[in-house]
């Protein structure tokens, strides 16, 4: 029973070991794109905010949409993008969506809102994958700039799913640590003592 009890303890430690090992590296396995196109969303909206600070209000939320629009329509390009006097000073915003394009996932735009309940004022969002955003990039699977913890709706699935691949992959070491342990702990025989005995060596 001892030793029942010592191969299971093993086996079960060792498969512990080794699934909880498994899901802290798979966690720095990436992929990163979600956390990027938060960061790069963030960026975007520290230039809207560096933009209120410069003239006093935020820039309108139709004007500086519509630029992104624009430039989206033309394959990201600001060739052929002219701007009027009143969308000069959203150029850097404009420019650095362009830049930052191979951040933005699913094919999406990134989108633009003023909304006083949001900590600097402003942000930027990206639909989720479903294209869609019922409630300006307040649902589940959008990414908003404002909350870095959105992309951890993605995460949490793939965290999942890695978890179950973590459960099966720690079986064969766990099996092997169960097994050794049963081996070392087989019970030895106990030495038998061999010799002849007569009458002359037989104690009175």
């Amino acid at each position: 029973m001892r030793r029942f009890l010592i191969t299971v303890a093993t086996g079960t430690i060792g498969w512990v070991v080794c699934w909880f090992s498994a899901c802290e590296v798979s966690r720095t396995k990436g992929p990163h794109s979600w956390f990027n196109a938060c960061v790069a969303l963030g960026r975007l909206e520290s230039w809207a905010v560096d933009y209120g600070s410069d003239h006093g209000t935020l820039p309108d939320e139709d004007i500086l949409n519509g630029l992104i629009e624009r430039v989206w329509k033309e394959n990201w390009s600001e060739n052929g993008l002219v701007l009027d006097d009143s969308e000069q000073d959203l150029e850097w915003i404009v420019s650095d969506a362009i830049t930052l394009r191979s951040r933005w996932l699913w094919g999406q735009r990134p989108t633009y809102i003023v909304d006083p309940s949001l900590p600097q004022g402003c942000g930027f969002y990206l639909m989720g994958e479903d294209g869609k955003s019922m409630a300006r990039g307040r649902d589940p699977d959008d990414l908003r700039s404002w909350d870095m913890d959105s992309r951890e709706f993605y995460y949490r699935r793939l965290y999942w799913r890695r978890s179950v691949s973590c459960c099966l992959w720690a079986i064969p070491p766990a099996a092997i640590a169960a097994w050794l342990a049963w081996r070392l702990t087989k019970p030895q025989p106990k030495p038998v003592l061999r010799g002849r005995y007569d009458g002359a060596h037989l104690p009175e």
